[in-house]
């Protein structure tokens, strides 16, 4: 059986102060001498990768060797107790389970006033924080202790009032988790398949927003409801290329009932975050670039704007939805220059968060690099991030991502004017495409025209060529699915690029205009 890595990635995951607070947690389980569990924490800690053999060369003069697969998952149980202890009660959320338990442990001592007092603030904050699982765990506890005094003092309508609640609590639990089912299915076709290009995709997508609960907002029974109905009309819009006007209307939809809950923000940050990023996005559609770059930086800052502190995996995602927005404006309004000004600090969070971010969200921040080094036209640049997307393992990766990485692979190679290792590029790529079932004519055409202009010697010739792709791709850009290409790449103002004899960027900055 292969060596497993995970508690090796368990260690290397841990901050430092999560390794000091280990060190402390530990410390008092040892006798004398260290145990052997940290002598093995010492150990995994000094390697640089996951290395069974080197392992165990730095244990050699060790007994815990002939047991190294239990010393193993004692020290995996031990670190994560020790991250559950430290970690205890860092949200409001936390803090409920908290109370719960306390409620029941008041309870059994028979200091139900105590356990009364509990079981009112949990009711309170999980309305206020809308999270109705622990407003519904406070209400049985409030029956229980109204149960507990024979009902002495408790008239019918307010034993009948508790009996309501429940059944509004259930109901808003219950109405909350159809909502997130269809948002996560909504989620998964985006990020399986991307923008909808066949009539295939499109029928999944409609399958979603056709269920009942999306007829009206009114359908949602709490806040959170109505939020995530308005983020999967929203998506939906967006990714089906619906129009403008009603992605702009969901999101600051959405944004208005996020803002009407403020505790929520502090509680979830990433849900604030992703409302800013959805409007983000949006504006960028509009190529309401000005706007755009203002939430842009509200984005990056309003952590210490409103003085939240945040865990690492929310830095993380800010990191990731900043950069990628933040080249993606970059790519749309032709600043291909400016990629200078963030490429340092891209690559440092990059490196920072590497094995941690996700592989979708990675190759597309591979990909915007790879789109801007084009524009700039440091090809090989391009193609060193390209090839971070391509070695990934297909099934792990967004399958519209990879595609495009593949033509835009070819475009670097033509324009290094390898004519060696094209013929091999539109082999693969036109095998990929076949395999994948994405033959689209767009891909199609731009394949055949690298194939026929990598032969072509004559400027003349050449400059009839692109202007004949040209034409083919205007005729592309009114096909309902074909036209979502030029939302991976602007082919038309690549070519027009080579027609005019002017730069990428400049040809692009001057089709702009506002949606």
């Amino acid at each position: 059986m292969k060596p497993s890595p995970h508690l090796f990635q368990l260690i290397q995951s841990l901050t430092q102060a999560e390794k000091r607070y280990f060190r402390i947690f530990s410390g008092k389980h040892v006798i004398g001498e260290k145990n052997n569990y940290m002598v093995l924490f010492d150990a995994l800690e000094k390697l640089d990768a996951f290395d069974e053999d080197k392992l165990k060369t730095l244990l050699k003069d060790q007994a815990l060797l002939r047991n190294l697969a239990y010393e193993k998952n004692y020290l995996y149980e031990m670190i994560t107790d020790s991250l559950h202890v430290y970690h205890l009660n860092p949200t409001r959320e936390s803090q409920l389970k908290k109370q719960l338990h306390l409620a029941g442990i008041l309870f059994e001592k028979g200091l139900y006033i105590q356990c009364q007092k509990q079981v009112r603030q949990v009711k309170q904050a999980g309305e206020e924080l809308e999270k109705y699982q622990y407003v519904y765990e406070a209400l049985l506890w409030q029956k229980r202790l109204l149960m507990q005094r024979s009902y002495s003092g408790v008239s019918e309508a307010q034993l009948q009032e508790v009996f309501s609640e429940i059944t509004t609590a259930t109901e808003k639990i219950s109405n909350q988790l159809a909502y997130s089912n269809l948002s996560e299915t909504l989620r998964f076709l985006i990020d399986t398949s991307g923008h909808v290009r066949s009539k295939e995709q499109r029928k999944k997508f409609d399958r979603v927003v056709r269920d009942p609960l999306m007829k009206s907002e009114a359908r949602a029974l709490s806040n959170s409801g109505k939020r995530i109905f308005n983020s999967i009309w929203m998506n939906y819009h967006f990714y089906t290329n619906g129009p403008i006007s009603k992605i702009i209307r969901h999101t600051t939809r959405e944004l208005a009932l996020l803002e009407a809950s403020p505790a929520l923000i502090e509680e979830t940050p990433g849900l604030y975050t992703g409302v800013l990023g959805n409007i983000i996005i949006t504006l960028l559609e509009q190529h309401d670039f000005e706007e755009a770059q203002r939430y842009l930086d509200r984005l990056k800052t309003w952590p210490e704007t409103l003085k939240v502190k945040l865990k690492e995996n929310m830095r993380m995602r800010i990191f990731i939805l900043y950069y990628s927005q933040q080249l993606t404006l970059y790519i749309e309004s032709g600043a291909f220059e400016k990629l200078k000004e963030v490429i340092a600090d891209v690559e440092m969070g990059l490196k920072e968060y590497e094995g941690k971010i996700g592989k979708t969200h990675a190759v597309t921040i591979y990909y915007n690099l790879a789109y801007l080094f084009i524009g700039t036209g440091e090809y090989r640049k391009a193609l060193q991030w390209l090839n971070k997307i391509l070695i990934q393992k297909e099934a792990e990766v967004r399958e519209d991502i990879v595609c495009f990485s593949r033509i835009l692979q070819l475009i670097v190679y033509y324009e290094l004017n390898d004519t060696d290792t094209i013929p091999y590029v539109i082999k693969s790529t036109y095998r990929y495409l076949l395999k994948r079932k994405r033959v689209y004519q767009g891909e199609t055409v731009i394949l055949e025209f690298i194939r026929m202009a990598s032969r072509i010697g004559s400027r003349s010739e050449l400059l009839k060529g692109y202007e004949g792709l040209i034409k083919k791709f205007q005729k592309l850009e009114k096909d309902g699915f074909e036209k979502n290409i030029f939302v991976y790449f602007d082919f038309i103002s690549w070519l027009e690029s080579k027609t005019k004899g002017k730069k990428f960027a400049e040809v692009m900055r001057n089709k702009i205009r506002p949606k």
